[in-house]
């Protein structure tokens, strides 16, 4: 690499963390240095949350927070509008205009401009001007002015515009325009003041800028008209948003994904690239054969037949990818689809970009041209077009370089926002395969030399402090990754957690203490529900009952002593006395909730959950029998007939074990389920509604009917967790509370594999950014946390019960590494002299005995627990003692986890803490600067004879940049922290080398 490529340092002033539209403004031009560190010290510790130190000339002030306007750029007299003399100095009038200073009611001070216009006045006429004002190119300006008419009788209602005219350095007139100028009618004899302002910025060769008014419509009869407070200022251009939280970055100009950009290297998978849409073809991640890096990825082409349209086989490098659910059996189906960039790049419409990479033939492959495209995506997801495509000729045994140049969207560009790599065939013959790597998009009309794509830091500035001296002044602004705001994200207990991740309408967990009447409303805290007796009263409703379901330290409601006659009941009025203020429903509603109800008398029926309209009519109800049978009823307007529709359960509630019940409508057709499984639907009935709109509720109460004179309306027992949605809902509402509250009993033992709870809990958290999880290799168990635990510490704890750790990487991505990462990775780099990536000599070598562990004492909840201990150890170093407990499900997992920790640590490691580069000393660098992430393996050869050997194998556990610059070539340094990359081979019983338990090889689990 011939010098330092071209890195961009952007902020989205006007995106904060949770906002998904932002737009990214480049600063770089003022960037005087900056440092990142991401990662931890040690392999044993918790990874830390990324941090940047960002050094900004902020001499103009542009970086000062909550800045508003500049300096004045118009003389004092012109600003005053003539405050401090009897004369017009510093304004030229309009033909057919005459100018004077008025102490005549003044917007501020003693005196004002006052114009008097004949009728001969001509539609966008000058009224007057200021002198011209130096400016600065592309800077952006406030032009402003008072504006009054005069309160005399008999003249007309005035419209002016305000307008800046631009010149050259020379003078020459430019334009006329700001990008909102602005008009303004004042109306006759109306005497109040009005601002009259526009802002813009000035055209790229504009010196001077001029202020003046002017008249678009001609006024038609003899005018007068009052001005004060003129204002000429630099607008602060980053204003009102330079605060805290807002998005920054430090990215290549490479626009693809790190991960995409290097091959898969990252991820160590080809996920970020696909063939699924030609059957037969198949792509991977393989190590063999690469250009660059730890591997490169292989696809294998399908035989479609030569001559045939091209692209009929290939290969997509990123993609848009939809995952659906749904699908719960019976007379009816539901699916949920979402569609998301996978390896793609955010691009501009109308932009040139240009994608290039490398591309290598199979030494066994078939000959066969290809050609390579870019592909653009809209931003909902779908495929808008693609360029035109290039030919690739591929050469046996080497690397072949392609690119392609296009303008983004074409000529026309409505909606594009991503953009892909695509190579493929024209109908390839069998046997046609090869391998991509250093793949590259970039707003550029021909092809750079390759850097890894993505950033080395995405997260959210913190402070903005602003340090001045003298003339000079700087910003030092410190920001911090996505760890940060995980860390400062409170979790509700596990279910509380649960329905609020799924935007409830309303949520009311009815867990209030004994003698409360309000109840909580988690999804509005300003809704509250209300414990209201039936006008029959009577029965006793209370809270303070004992928990329904496991994950949830809080209570549930009772209704009990329901009398026999008169018909009395009490029960839970979820919209405040009817009082509704939710949104109007369509034909879409759901609603969930735990009971655990008492059966009605032989012959009767009680209400569990019932909803009616304004007029008392039934809108949707759950009731239940003598023998535990659900019935759902669902009232439709229906041309304004009271239609009913009505369906019923095979199975019965339990009387023993508490049960959850949901109800989903959508488009006429109601489902009820039952404990996580589908019951019955209305589509099976004969007939249904005309109109799908369903009625609007006013009441909504649980235990019977609020207005109900019937003993039947009402049932005892105990309800929790309550919560509607104004749409359908999926598996993610009738089927997962009950694996969570109830399936394996009232203790929190429910258990998924470590991915699926990793993903549960970022969409508990709403983190909005991507995800990088390794696939999964064991179950966790004991979805259980403390009010108020971090998202970060509950994220963190169920990858360390893998055995694993989660981390943020450059591109602010959640990223999930599992214990096979190290467990006989492969070496991403070979540093040293020999193979061009040279590092700095100063290493240290320590032979480190502070952390050795000789016995481990293990536990697994519910489970196994021990001690295991190397004696040969402990009567060497000491007892050294680590507990090793794990939230797994299997008892093996634990003892294996302890063995394996034993083996690593019983014995003295060498260890070397760090390695520098010094990249802008020796450009070859970058790419490692660029594109290591941690958790990456390297080795450091070419190691002198007073090292431990001539290379020793590391795991990279941080990496820390530092860039500074002094005016002159800019001053790039990266040091990675490491570890040992010791016991990292899969121990294989009865191989040749990996058959010894040794430093170097260790017992997989």
């Amino acid at each position: 690499m011939a010098g330092i490529p071209p890195v961009t340092v952007e902020v989205a002033f006007d995106g904060g963390p949770f906002s998904t539209s932002y737009t990214w403004s480049d600063v770089t031009p003022w960037v005087e240095g900056f440092s990142v560190k991401r990662g931890r010290s040690y392999e044993v510790d918790r990874m830390e949350a990324g941090t940047l130190d960002l050094s900004l000339d902020n001499s103009d002030g542009r970086f000062t927070p909550m800045k508003n306007w500049s300096t004045e750029l118009l003389p004092s007299n012109v600003t005053s509008g003539t405050e401090t003399t009897s004369d017009t100095a510093g304004f030229t009038q309009g033909t057919g205009v005459t100018l004077s200073s008025s102490t005549s009611t003044p917007h501020t001070g003693a005196r004002a401009l006052r114009f008097d216009g004949a009728s001969t006045v001509t539609a966008w006429q000058t009224i007057a001007s200021t002198a011209k004002i130096p400016v600065k190119a592309n800077n952006k300006y406030r032009a402003a002015v008072w504006l009054r008419n005069t309160v005399s009788a008999g003249f007309p209602a005035l419209t002016m515009i305000l307008r800046v005219f631009w010149y050259d350095a020379n003078q020459n007139f430019i334009a006329n325009t700001m990008v909102d100028s602005s008009t303004i009618v004042l109306a006759a004899q109306d005497g109040t003041y009005q601002l009259f302002e526009a802002i813009g910025f000035a055209p790229s060769n504009a010196a001077y800028g001029q202020l003046q008014i002017q008249d678009p419509t001609a006024p038609g009869a003899t005018w007068v008209m009052y001005a004060d407070d003129w204002s000429f200022t630099e607008v602060a251009p980053y204003y009102p948003n330079v605060i805290p939280r807002r998005r920054v970055r430090v990215r290549t100009a490479n626009l693809l994904p790190k991960d995409t950009s290097t091959g898969g290297d990252i991820s160590q998978t080809s996920d970020n690239f696909s063939t699924s849409h030609v059957s037969g073809q198949s792509n991977s991640w393989v190590t063999g054969t690469k250009l660059s890096g730890a591997g490169a990825i292989q696809v294998n082409f399908v035989q479609t037949g030569d001559g045939v349209t091209a692209f009929n086989s290939s290969i997509r490098c990123g993609f848009m990818k939809t995952d659906t659910w749904g699908g719960w059996g019976g007379a009816s189906g539901w699916t949920w689809t979402r569609t998301y960039p996978v390896g793609l790049a955010k691009i501009v419409a109308g932009t040139t970009y240009t994608a290039s990479g490398y591309y290598r033939k199979g030494d066994t492959s078939a000959s066969e041209s290809l050609y390579a495209r870019i592909r653009w995506y809209k931003d909902d997801g779908s495929f808008y077009s693609s360029s035109s495509s290039v030919t690739v000729t591929p050469v046996a045994g080497q690397w072949v370089q392609f690119s392609v140049t296009a303008v983004a969207g074409g000529s026309s560009t409505s909606g594009v926002t991503y953009a892909g790599v695509e190579i493929g065939t024209a109908g390839s013959q069998a046997g046609t395969f090869g391998f991509i790597d250093q793949l590259q998009l970039e707003a550029a009309s021909a092809a750079s030399e390759w850097t890894p794509g993505g950033s080395i830091f995405s997260g959210f500035i913190e402070k903005w402090p602003v340090k001045i001296n003298g003339l000079t002044a700087e910003v030092t602004a410190s920001g911090v990754d996505g760890f940060d705001l995980l860390g400062t994200t409170e979790f509700q207990r596990p279910m509380r957690q649960h329905y609020l991740a799924q935007a409830p309408w309303g949520y009311w967990p009815l867990t209030e203490g004994s003698g409360a009447t309000t109840v909580q409303n988690l999804a509005d805290d300003l809704k509250p529900a209300t414990l209201t007796a039936s006008k029959y009263g009577g029965a006793t409703a209370a809270f303070g009952a004992p928990s329904l379901v496991a994950n949830d330290d809080g209570t549930s409601f009772s209704l009990t002593n329901i009398a026999t006659s008169p018909a009395k009941g009490t029960v839970v009025d979820v919209l405040q006395n009817g009082q509704r203020s939710f949104a109007t429903l369509t034909d879409k509603f759901s609603v969930a909730f735990w009971c655990a109800p008492t059966l009605p008398s032989s012959g009767n029926t009680g209400s569990l959950f019932r909803s009616t309209d304004a007029t008392a009519r039934r809108a949707v109800e759950v009731s239940i029998d003598s023998t535990g049978i659900l019935t759902l009823t669902i009232g439709y307007p229906d041309g304004g007939l009271n239609s009913t529709y009505s369906v019923s359960t095979n199975n019965p509630v339990s009387t023993s074990t508490p049960n959850y019940v949901v109800v989903s409508i959508s488009a006429g057709n109601g489902t009820i389920f039952l404990n996580g499984s589908w019951e019955a639907d209305t589509s099976t009935l004969s007939g249904t509604p005309s109109s799908p709109q369903l009625r609007q509720p006013k009441y909504m109460t649980l235990g019977g009917n609020i207005g109900g004179p019937y003993i039947q309306d009402f049932t005892s027992g105990r309800y929790a967790h309550f919560a509607v949605w104004d749409r359908d809902v999926g598996p993610e509402i009738y089927e997962e509370p009950y694996f969570i509250g109830y399936k394996y009993g009232l203790y929190p033992t429910f258990w998924e594999d470590e991915v699926s709870r990793l993903s549960r809990l970022v969409k508990y958290a709403g983190f909005l950014g991507e995800t990088d999880f390794d696939a999964t290799v064991t179950g966790v168990q004991n979805l259980d946390w403390d009010e108020g635990t971090s998202a970060l510490e509950v994220l963190q704890s169920t990858a360390e019960a893998a055995s694993g750790y989660v981390f943020m990487d450059g591109d602010g991505r959640l990223v999930y590494h599992s214990r096979k990462r190290r467990q006989s990775g492969p070496i991403r780099y070979t540093l040293g002299d020999t193979t061009g990536l040279p590092y700095e000599s100063d290493l240290d070598f320590e032979v480190d005995e502070d952390r050795i562990v000789n016995e481990v004492s293990f536990t697994r909840p519910g489970g196994a627990s021990g001690v295991i201990r190397d004696q040969t150890s402990i009567n060497t170093h000491g007892r050294k003692t680590k507990s090793v407990e794990l939230n797994v499900t299997d008892d093996q997992e634990v003892l294996d986890a302890s063995y394996s920790t034993l083996n690593q640590y019983k014995d003295a490691i060498t260890r070397c803490d760090q390695v520098v580069l010094r990249s802008s000393a020796s450009p070859g660098l970058f790419p490692v600067a660029l594109g290591v992430e941690i958790g990456d393996k390297i080795r450091i050869g070419d190691l002198p004879t007073a090292a431990p050997a001539a290379s020793v194998d590391f795991y990279v556990e941080a990496v820390s940049t530092q860039v500074s610059s002094d005016g002159g070539t800019p001053e790039w340094v990266t040091t990675l922290s490491l570890s040992p990359a010791v016991a990292s081979d899969v121990w294989i019983l009865e191989d040749v080398e990996l058959g010894l338990l040794d430093q170097t090889t260790d017992l997989a689990w």
